[in-house]
């Protein structure tokens, strides 16, 4: 698996940020699967070959060979494979004027056509990634992301509306992932009483704020132990936990799973 981390590039006049957090080109098994959750990123699946399905509350969206999908950042989203999938992807937030994410909250999934040979010519770009094929690769997303957006619209339909203290909340829970965090330091940042920001979460997200922080900072230990060279000890100390065993049984009660084994799936 090629893995590229922590790429940015701006224009300056137009105060543009495109931030790539991970990237990387995997054929999955029939074990890579996750359950939905919320992902403070966008992500790009430029799909070669095999099967898989996008999961959202919304229902599944099948993912096929010769497109790329996006799943939009924000969205309560999971994903299997049927039973493998081949892909090239990129996670990453795109901000106008350092405002959030241009896709944030979105609720549906949306693809494009790409066809299998140009994604594999993509796809050697990436694992070459000599400067040509890196500034290719860099104009080919920021093409895509254009195309999606141009695609969306703002219907409440399509997009989700938070009250300010619940998006309030959110943007502070994923600048501060941890597993320490409490609701009432997430109150006092914002600031809300603790008492608004609980009714909030549950009326408008339909789960507690204690809830959510548990589950971005699962969504983050996946990621870790998926796309980086971290240690489950250092994941561990990264997100908060007081030691990796007490990680480890948060993590199997979350995804049935270990995750020394779930860090072996992508193979």
């Amino acid at each position: 698996m090629k893995i590229i981390t922590s790429s940015e590039f701006s224009n300056d006049q137009e105060q543009v940020l495109v931030k790539h957090t991970y990237s990387g080109f995997v054929t999955t098994d029939e074990s890579w699967r996750q359950l939905p959750c919320y992902a403070f990123y966008s992500r790009l699946y430029y799909v070669m070959d095999g099967s898989g399905m996008l999961v959202s509350d919304q229902g599944d969206f099948p993912l096929e060979p010769g497109y790329v999908y996006l799943i939009p950042c924000g969205m309560k989203a999971g994903f299997y494979g049927t039973p493998s999938v081949t892909k090239l992807f990129f996670h990453i937030n795109i901000s106008f004027d350092k405002e959030k994410d241009v896709f944030e909250n979105y609720s549906r999934f949306l693809r494009l056509p790409r066809s299998v040979h140009y994604i594999n010519e993509l796809k050697e770009m990436y694992l070459n990634a000599s400067p040509k094929d890196i500034f290719v690769l860099k104009s080919e997303i920021t093409a895509t992301v254009c195309e999606f957006l141009s695609r969306m619209d703002n219907k409440a339909t399509n997009k989700k509306e938070y009250s300010k203290c619940v998006s309030d909340a959110m943007s502070f829970i994923r600048k501060n992932i941890r597993a320490t965090l409490t609701v009432r330091e997430v109150s006092e940042a914002i600031p809300c009483s603790a008492n608004t920001l609980s009714n909030s979460f549950k009326k408008e997200l339909g789960q507690s704020v204690s809830n959510f922080i548990e589950e971005i900072v699962m969504s983050e230990a996946q990621t870790q132990l998926l796309y980086s060279n971290r240690s489950i000890g250092e994941i561990s100390e990264s997100l908060g936990f007081s030691d990796q065993f007490y990680f480890s049984r948060r993590f199997k009660k979350w995804f049935a799973i270990a995750p020394s084994e779930y860090k072996k799936r992508i193979k």
